[in-house]
Parts: C-alpha cells; sequence; structure tokens
C-alpha cells in the first residue's frame, strides 16, 4: 500500500475514532501532548503518526493498530474480542457493541445476520 493510501486511511479512522468519543481536535492534541495542527496532518492525510503514537492512539481508542493502519476492519482488540465472544455475553452487550459501530459497519453486521437468518429459517 502506497504512504499515500496509509495516510488518508488512518487519518479518516483517527477522525472518526476522535469524534466518536466526542473530542474536538484541540481536546484530542491535549490529550497526547500535541499540537492541534499534529492532529488535523493525522486528520488530513498529510502526515502518518509515529510508531509510539499509533500504539498511544490504539490503547486509547482500545483497538489494535492494524486497525488504525486501515489492514484489519476488527476495531475490538483480540484479546478483548475473545473474551467477548466466549463469555457470557447479554443483549445489553450486544447493543454496546452495535452502538459504537460506524454506520457502514452496521449495515454490513444487519445484512449478514440477515442472511444467517434466512439460511438458518431455509435449514428447518
Amino acid at each position: 500500500m502506497k504512504k499515500d493510501n496509509v495516510s488518508n486511511i488512518t487519518g479518516c479512522i483517527l477522525s472518526d475514532l476522535r469524534k466518536g468519543r466526542g473530542l474536538t481536535q484541540k481536546e484530542f492534541a491535549k490529550a497526547f501532548n500535541v499540537s492541534e495542527g499534529t492532529v488535523a496532518h493525522y486528520e488530513q492525510g498529510i502526515t502518518v503518526p509515529n510508531t509510539e503514537m499509533l500504539e498511544k492512539f490504539a490503547d486509547f481508542f482500545h483497538v489494535n493498530v492494524d486497525y488504525l493502519l486501515g489492514r484489519c476492519m476488527l476495531e475490538i482488540e483480540y484479546n478483548k474480542l475473545n473474551e467477548t465472544l466466549y463469555g457470557n455475553m447479554t443483549i445489553a452487550d450486544m447493543v454496546n457493541i452495535v452502538s459504537i459501530m460506524s454506520k457502514d459497519k452496521k449495515h454490513y453486521l444487519f445484512q449478514t445476520l440477515s442472511l444467517l437468518g434466512d439460511k438458518n429459517s431455509k435449514l428447518k
């Protein structure tokens, strides 16, 4: 993948995550001790955060670095996914997970569930 594509993807992901937390660029910059301009450059794809910053962002948003780089569409950390999938999940837990998904991810999830529902009803 070209650097330009990584910059743009990472910038969009960071922007979405930041906005999802209800943070302004100024608040986000302050939390990471960088300038507001640096955050704007990340989000506009002008620069890519270095490895150290990517790790800090991943920890802050509870995602993996591959997600920030656009290499993985799985937002939740792998170890937390396993705990979630194999634990005693409630409907409230599922609602909470879905509520933080982007509109596109929700659409994909509902399409997938519809397909699974159709397959299960045909099997009966």
